[in-house]
């Protein structure tokens, strides 16, 4: 995991921890320095349409109530990220799935123009081992 926290973060970790309540949600990671905290939330993604990778596979009410709370933190001066893990090496992008869960969709529409970040980081998934391949592109 320390890979993708730098990623996020782009300093020096000094402290992070896992499932920290913020408001009415709790988020995955907080990652922290002298000067900067981040929230991340995690989401794994296995659903392909086309080249597309695909979030959510189903409706989602607690993934559009952590979106909003990620954009309220943002709101409040912290760094905000949605971490999509993509375990699929099939697609070329990243997009939310609007057919199956279009209030998640335009939730994730809001909160990027409200300074959430989305990270959307494609794994090679092996009996042995999950690893880091590369950051998508995505589109929303």
């Amino acid at each position: 995991m320390h890979f993708p926290i730098q990623l996020i973060h782009g300093r020096f970790i000094k402290r992070y921890k896992r499932e920290v309540k913020y408001e009415e949600s709790r988020f995955d990671l907080t990652a922290q320095n002298d000067k900067k905290t981040c929230f991340i939330d995690v989401k794994n993604v296995t659903m392909k349409t086309g080249k597309y990778a695909q979030f959510p596979d189903a409706v989602t009410t607690r993934g559009l109530k952590h979106l909003k709370t990620l954009t309220k933190a943002r709101e409040e001066g912290f760094r905000a990220v949605m971490l999509y893990i993509i375990q699929r090496m099939d697609v070329e992008i990243f997009t939310p799935a609007y057919e199956i869960d279009p209030q998640y969709a335009d939730g994730l529409k809001k909160a990027v123009k409200g300074g959430v970040e989305i990270i959307p980081l494609q794994v090679r998934v092996s009996p042995e081992s999950i690893e880091l391949f590369r950051e998508l592109p995505w589109e929303i």
